[in-house]
């Protein structure tokens, strides 16, 4: 009996694959396979990044109130008087909302409270720390900065009417 021969090709490439460690910020913004505590560490990055930009914008427009006569400074507050304004103004609400929520729920559990007993990590390792009480208190703090965020929206319901009636 003859044996076949089998000619494997040389042009045929396998597909690449690429550790997670070398995907950069692919790997940091994808929301896939995020738990609960995956999605709190980056809503809590995301938000810090729209504060600083905010500050830095908050210190250029109030610095110019101080460098000149007062007129520039009218000028500029009447036109930040509009819809892009006003919602630009409640996402940095909602940030600084989600922010400082998730700041207290790390300071409380820096402090310890709600943490429960250390356990080894053992192969395949799965992060306890968001469960039980931290979890709860996460949700209790999120529903807070939810309720904080909607009271902002509501008060400016009448800017946007006021600008749209004329």
């Amino acid at each position: 009996m003859e044996e076949e021969k089998i000619e494997i090709s040389k042009n045929v490439v396998p597909p690449k694959v690429i550790p997670k460690y070398k995907l950069g910020l692919k790997a940091w913004i994808s929301p896939f396979k995020f738990n609960f505590e995956r999605w709190m560490y980056t809503l809590h990055r995301v938000t810090g990044v729209i504060l600083v930009v905010y500050v830095y914008m908050h210190i250029y427009v109030t610095s110019i109130r101080v460098l000149g006569d007062g007129t520039g400074w009218t000028n500029l507050m009447n036109a930040f008087e509009n819809p892009i304004n006003y919602t630009g103004e409640i996402i940095v609400i909602a940030a600084l909302a989600i922010h400082g929520a998730n700041g207290i729920r790390l300071i409380l559990a820096e402090l310890g409270y709600a943490v429960g007993k250390p356990i080894r990590p053992e192969y395949p390792y799965k992060p306890s720390s968001l469960k039980g009480a931290q979890r709860t208190i996460a949700i209790i703090l999120m529903i807070l900065a939810g309720i904080m965020i909607l009271f902002t929206i509501l008060e400016y319901v009448p800017l946007y009417s006021q600008f749209f009636r004329g």
